[in-house]
């Protein structure tokens, strides 16, 4: 899988008027919505869009968000962006005209242009528990686990006749373990991972007796699923002890996810042997019908702890589409906005 990109160039779609607002105005760019000052661009111009969780260069032309933007991350200074709200609208990434960035030349519509501009995914420094040595890069015979946001893809599922399985998306860290020629591994998000014996991914490893359920399935596979409990990501739902909750099986010989139905099977056969694992909450399964209504399915109280906010929802497709199983995330915005460093 590629990595995000960050900053593509855009069409602006639409242009609103925010009430109460005489300089500023909302903009359209596919799924996503940003505040701009009013003037800036006209519908139809093509623009670059720097998506949230960007971390943008110390670069003059970004000066103007110093304000509310600016972090210091590895003695490096530059600029975060986050969804936040003005006039009491939702803003999300910031919209930039093409003319502030001449190094891109006349790229056309879709260009990936993040490497280009020196923007990198912004990282929160990792807890102590997550830290771990590295024993390689995440292996090539596997996927990660990003999911695309619907934002960026609504227009691919919008209005196709497919059913998806949706769960809710748990706030923590992925971990991968997997078997391949008999051999076992651990991964965090974006590697293949050493032992160590205070790191979270080998606590779960050994709690979960990964190494059992993996040699009884007996082929090459791996289980995906996110690591969540005290020290993680503030500890969202209140527990004593890491938990992991199973969200993907990745089948190695077939070169693809299992679809849900296929997934639950093998997590039942685990089960009936002795072999329990904990799966992330099913919300529904049905089809998808707009933005509007999966931003409303994402909002509302996580089923892990009703106490605080889902973090999102994922969907995944039941049936293989183009030999794969089709899935993106919906993140819920009120939780975006409480996000803290």
């Amino acid at each position: 899988m590629s990595e995000r990109k960050l900053a593509t160039i855009r069409r602006v779609v639409d242009l609103r008027p925010i009430e109460g607002a005489d300089k500023i105005e909302l903009a359209i760019v596919d799924g996503w919505q940003t505040v701009v000052q009013k003037g800036a661009f006209k519908v139809g111009d093509p623009a670059i869009y720097f998506e949230i969780d960007s971390f943008l260069p110390a670069d003059p032309r970004f000066a103007f968000l110093k304000e509310r933007c600016l972090k210091v991350i590895y003695n490096k200074p530059g600029y975060r962006l986050k969804t936040i709200r003005l006039k009491k609208m939702l803003s999300q990434g910031l919209l930039m005209p093409m003319s502030e960035f001449p190094e891109v030349g006349t790229q056309s519509i879709g260009s990936d242009v993040t490497e280009q501009l020196g923007v990198v995914k912004y990282e929160s420094p990792l807890p102590t528990c997550l830290v771990a040595l590295a024993k390689g890069n995440f292996p090539s015979f596997l996927r990660k686990t990003d999911q695309e946001r619907i934002q960026n893809c609504v227009q691919l599922v919008q209005g196709k006749d497919m059913l998806y399985e949706i769960t809710e998306k748990l706030n923590g860290t992925s971990a991968t373990f997997y078997m391949k020629d008999k051999v076992i591994g651990v991964c965090s998000r974006n590697l293949d991972l050493k032992e160590s014996v205070n790191s979270a991914y080998w606590i779960i490893y050994h709690a979960e007796h990964i190494k059992d359920k993996l040699e009884f399935l007996g082929r090459n596979i791996a289980i995906q699923g996110e690591i969540v409990g005290p020290s993680i990501c503030g500890n969202d739902y209140g527990l004593h002890m890491l938990r992991y909750y199973i969200f993907d099986v990745y089948d190695i010989d077939l070169h693809r996810l299992l679809i849900p139905s296929e997934r639950m099977a093998l997590l039942d056969e685990m089960a009936k042997s002795g072999y329990v694992s904990l799966h992330v909450p099913v919300i529904a399964q049905e089809k998808f019908h707009s933005i509007d209504d999966s931003l409303k399915l994402a909002t509302g109280r996580s089923i892990i702890n009703p106490n605080v906010r889902k973090e999102g929802i994922v969907y995944k497709s039941i049936s293989l589409v183009n030999y794969e199983v089709s899935s993106f995330k919906v993140l819920n915005n009120e939780h975006l906005l409480e996000e803290v460093d």
